[in-house]
């Protein structure tokens, strides 16, 4: 196994304005080699999971050689607060990444011996700095109509709907996920391509397209898909994809990283 500074961490950080840019820059440095800045231009769709997809199927500047992959807010050491006083860090990151995971760590209980397993997976949830709580999203989130989209487009994309017992422990509603360059290819193949290709082909009067009533209105940008000024259930349902890819793939040793 190796040690936190040997890892090799790719990072990508979506910038979609001139501040935002700034921020990117500072979580790039703080990451170093093997971060970088996708800059959205005009017109670009302004989505972290349409970003996943095109940095996967590029496979460039290093994708296979990092040991993982992520795609992260230019807010994204902004959202998380400290964990048992100390504030999250790269190195910290690092370090948990480095952690064997241990006999009871796993979600899903499992009969016999248990060997301590690198990490294939981590997530990234909690609550922000604002004072929004997770929970509080994740009870918006499954009490709204993303969680009727979410299992009608799997239906629709043929993607397998695991059992509820399957997902316990494994709930992520988050796009902050360092993952083996090899699981993201999987992820994005078999998962994430597929179900934006259905979302993002929904005629404007699909509940997908209608207001998510999220915690605020989106002030500095206007979201491509309409031009609208509210966050439509697109965001909402691809961050619940996780869940289902995790539960649905139980030899991804996976640990959460609450923060």
């Amino acid at each position: 196994m190796k040690k936190p500074n040997e890892l090799f961490l790719k990072v990508t950080v979506p910038a979609y304005s001139p501040a935002s840019l700034l921020k990117a820059e500072s979580v790039v440095r703080q990451f170093g080699a093997g971060a970088s800045i996708h800059q959205i231009q005009p017109g670009e769709p302004l989505m972290e999971n349409l970003v996943i997809l095109r940095e996967v199927f590029a496979q460039n500047d290093g994708f296979h050689e990092c040991d993982y992959f992520a795609v992260l807010s230019p807010r994204f050491f902004e959202k998380v607060l400290p964990v048992g006083g100390q504030q999250v860090t790269p190195q910290r990151i690092r370090e948990e990444l480095c952690r064997p995971i241990q006999k009871g760590e796993q979600p899903v209980k499992k009969s016999g011996t248990f060997t301590p397993v690198e990490v294939d997976a981590m997530s990234f949830f909690g609550k922000m700095r604002d004072g929004y709580l997770h929970h509080e999203k994740m009870k918006h989130m499954m009490s709204g109509k993303a969680p009727d989209i979410l299992f009608e487009a799997l239906e629709a994309c043929q993607i397998p709907r695991p059992e509820n017992r399957a997902m316990k422990g494994k709930v992520v509603i988050s796009n902050y996920i360092f993952a083996r360059p090899e699981i993201w290819v999987n992820y994005v193949q078999y998962y994430l391509h597929p179900m934006i290709d259905y979302l993002m082909t929904r005629p404007k009067d699909h509940a997908v397209w209608d207001d998510a009533k999220y915690k605020r209105k989106i002030r500095d940008v206007k979201v491509p898909w309409g031009h609208v000024d509210y966050y439509t259930h697109h965001t909402f349902v691809l961050e619940m994809l996780w869940t289902v890819y995790l539960a649905s793939n139980p030899e991804i040793n996976f640990r959460q990283y609450a923060y």
